[in-house]
């Protein structure tokens, strides 16, 4: 049986030279226990964590390694001479090697190597591998692949502390200055959220800078940009996307000529995946007033919390998903109860479904009123008409649209055939209602039919849904 990973942080820990020297082994290489063996042998490429521990321990008080294997085309562990790889202390490591007997335990095997790696990353965390004596390793982050949880962690915290340190006028590693808003706006953009502009949003903006102008610009935190993206010194604007927007109007051209920028450096945003990328610039919207900011929203935290679960196969309760929801604004009282952010995405992970969250490289669709109006006269024509109706029902069990409906029917000037409704699913594309859609749709559509039957005007009724997603426009990686 495969131990739990406590009892493997345990064993890792605790375990001494007198435990294992005795084990049957092949090359100095020993299975934990025979299930491992099992395992082993019946998968085609192995993924394993090990432990190699000599008879020894040197002067400084190491005697052991732990990590992982994941990148060998070797068939399986006992065919590989893999021992360990510390970058540190690499030359004792190595004398040690030479000088003691030791064994390399295979602790856990899989075919599943991001599973892998997080466990590695979990265990070299709980024994606290880069403070332990005991051990060579001198980092608690997996050293298989650039991309795992805990590099991405370590990338996450980098950024954002140093981003942090500039907008509070402190000394930080990354490139600060000032730059004309209208160049700032002109530049090419990453949209991290899960709708582009909000022309509402930038008129509170633009407002809040009228009434109030030296707090309102002392509030508008630095534009990030990503250095070098496209070419030497040709960089990619992330966030103050609304910002920039209200500041280019002509009204304020009084106000204000520059704002700061922070240069992330290539050299970390090129190493962050393009979810890390996303959750940077929505951890740059988090909860707090700084002039009238457009917060990420509880949707886009579980989007964020949902992406890290699939691109590291973790559970819900992993404790890098709480922490990342936190980084990007959640309060503690929106993590627990039942329609908290863990049940939602307890919810996801049990029905393994992303249906409730925006696809990859896609954005809702925001309806305006003109949006809607535009649509019904472009698509309307001399023998039919075209309407947009809401599939919000009022007070939750009433539909709004009979009224409409009816008019059409008994107009005796309407000497249109055909009528074709567009269902909306509310002016901002709600998940919850496109979900409650296609219970509402077995009994509202045979009541429509039904209405047009009455009025000799069967099969003279057609209906569609309006789109809620479009191609993102601004995306984080071109």
């Amino acid at each position: 049986m495969s131990m739990k990973i406590d009892d493997l942080i345990e064993y890792i820990n605790d375990v001494r030279w007198e435990d294992v020297k005795d084990l049957p082994e092949v090359s100095d290489r020993v299975y934990l226990n025979e299930d491992l063996g099992n395992q082993d042998r019946e998968l085609e490429n192995s993924n394993y964590l090990y432990l190699t521990i000599f008879s020894q321990a040197r002067e400084d008080g190491k005697d052991r390694y732990f990590g992982s294997n994941t990148n060998s085309t070797i068939k399986g562990f006992m065919d590989s001479d893999y021992k360990g790889s510390p970058k540190k202390h690499k030359d004792i490591f190595e004398k040690s090697e030479s000088e003691y007997e030791h064994r390399t335990i295979c602790l856990r095997i899989s075919d599943n190597e991001s599973k892998i790696l997080i466990e590695e990353e979990d265990i070299l965390d709980g024994i606290d591998a880069r403070e332990n004596p005991k051990f060579f390793n001198a980092s608690n982050i997996s050293g298989g692949i650039q991309k795992t949880l805990g590099n991405q962690q370590v990338l996450f915290d980098e950024i954002t502390e140093n981003i942090e340190k500039t907008n509070r006028g402190e000394v930080s590693d990354f490139e600060v200055g000032e730059e004309n808003v209208h160049k700032l706006h002109a530049l090419e953009r990453a949209q991290p959220r899960s709708g582009d502009l909000d022309p509402s949003h930038v008129n509170a903006i633009a407002k809040d800078i009228l009434d109030n102008p030296k707090r309102a610009l002392e509030s508008i935190r630095k534009t990030i940009l990503l250095e070098d993206y496209y070419a030497p010194g040709i960089h990619k604007r992330g966030g103050n996307t609304h910002s920039l927007n209200a500041l280019i109007r002509p009204s304020l051209k009084n106000y204000v000529d520059k704002i700061g920028f922070v240069l992330v450096p290539k050299s970390l945003w090129s190493k962050c995946s393009p979810h890390n990328v996303r959750d940077i610039l929505l951890w740059d919207n988090k909860r707090e007033w700084e002039i009238s900011r457009k917060c990420t929203n509880s949707d886009e935290i579980i989007q964020s919390c949902w992406d890290l679960i699939n691109d590291f196969k973790l559970s819900h309760l992993h404790k890098s998903v709480k922490l990342r929801a936190k980084a990007l604004g959640m309060v503690d009282s929106e993590w627990s109860g039942p329609s908290g952010i863990c049940a939602k995405l307890k919810d996801l992970v049990d029905n393994k479904s992303t249906e409730g969250y925006v696809p990859e490289n896609m954005d809702i669709i925001k309806y305006t009123p003109a949006k809607i109006e535009s649509h019904e006269k472009e698509k309307s024509s001399p023998d039919g008409d075209v309407i947009v109706l809401t599939t919000v029902y009022a007070g939750g069990n009433k539909f709004t649209g009979w009224d409409l409906v009816i008019r059409w029917l008994s107009d005796p000037k309407n000497k249109k055939r055909q009528l074709h409704i567009d269902f909306l699913h509310g002016m901002n594309g709600i998940q919850r209602y496109a979900d409650l859609w296609p219970d509402k749709q077995k009994d509202l559509v045979p009541l429509i039919n039904k209405l047009f039957t009455t009025h000799d005007k069967k099969s003279h009724f057609t209906w569609d849904m309006m789109p809620r997603f479009e191609p993102k426009k601004n995306m984080i990686h071109d």
